[in-house]
C-alpha cells in the first residue's frame, strides 16, 4: 500500500493536498477492501470548508488471494481507454520479470463503482 501526496480539488473549487492511496494491496490490508466497499476509500475532507469528497485518482488494486490485480482509473478517463491499457501492458513487461504473472480479472477498470461490482 503506497500512500502519496497529490492535489485535489473539493466539490466547491477549494484546491488543496492530501495524502492518497496509489496501491492497495488487501491481501496485506484486509481493511482497504472495506474502505472501497464502504465507499470510504481514499475519502478526503477538504480544509477550507470541510466538505467531503473521494480523491478520484488512479490506483492499483491487488488481492493475491483471487488473484486479482487490476488498476482503477477516475471514470473520467474512460475516452482514453486504449492510451492507459497501452501504457499499463509496457509498464507490465518490466514488472513481471520480478511479479508473479498470475492473475484474473480484467485490467483495467474506471471508478470505484466498477471496482465494488468486480469485488463484490
Amino acid at each position: 500500500m503506497r500512500r502519496e501526496s497529490t492535489r485535489v480539488v473539493c466539490g466547491f473549487g477549494h484546491q488543496f493536498e492530501t495524502s492518497v492511496y496509489r496501491s492497495a494491496n488487501v491481501t496485506r490490508a484486509p481493511e482497504l477492501r472495506q474502505a472501497i466497499v464502504s465507499g470510504q476509500f481514499n475519502l478526503t475532507i477538504c480544509p477550507v470548508c470541510a466538505n467531503e469528497s473521494y480523491a478520484d485518482v488512479p490506483f492499483l488494486y491487488h488481492d493475491t488471494e483471487t488473484s486479482l490485480r487490476v488498476w482503477v482509473y477516475p471514470d473520467r478517463n474512460r475516452h482514453a481507454r486504449e492510451e492507459i491499457l497501452a501504457k499499463i501492458r509496457r509498464a507490465a513487461v518490466i514488472v513481471n520479470t520480478v511479479l508473479p504473472t498470475d492473475r484474473s480479472g480484467p485490467e483495467l477498470i474506471f471508478g470505484l463503482d466498477e471496482l465494488r461490482d468486480l469485488i463484490a
